[in-house]
């Protein structure tokens, strides 16, 4: 098993328990989540880490980065910071990169929950 097919694995595991689903199910869940990951386009920089944001059971569609500046700082104030508490991760930090490419914000298609991950350097 590949290390994507282990994530994926790991994923359909923890928000579908043994049992709630059947074997079959179980795989067909994997499948269309490789699937739609294929589908998703990639960006400039790569998200540290090995997941991609998710919530709500499935995978957050990605919206791109901050237009301007200005709206990457409030970012910081207004969203979800994927990795954690931005507070508690960054301390006084404002959410200003040295690219806006650093940032990308995701939207949950189901609960349409708004998060962002910063890949600062």
């Amino acid at each position: 098993m590949r290390r994507g097919e282990r994530i994926v694995q790991q994923f359909v595991n923890q928000q579908f328990p043994k049992g709630t689903l059947a074997p079959d199910e179980r795989v067909g869940k994997m499948v269309s989540i490789c699937d739609e990951y294929r589908r998703t386009p990639t960006f400039p920089l790569f998200l540290q880490g090995e997941d991609w944001p998710h919530c709500c059971g499935d995978f957050c569609e990605y919206l791109g980065f901050p237009e301007s500046y200005e709206r990457s700082i409030q970012l910081g104030r207004e969203m979800q910071c994927w990795e954690g508490d931005f507070e508690e991760l960054y301390g006084d930090m404002t959410l200003e990169p040295e690219s806006l490419h650093e940032v990308c914000i995701f939207r949950c298609l189901t609960c349409d929950g708004r998060m962002f991950t910063w890949q600062c350097t």
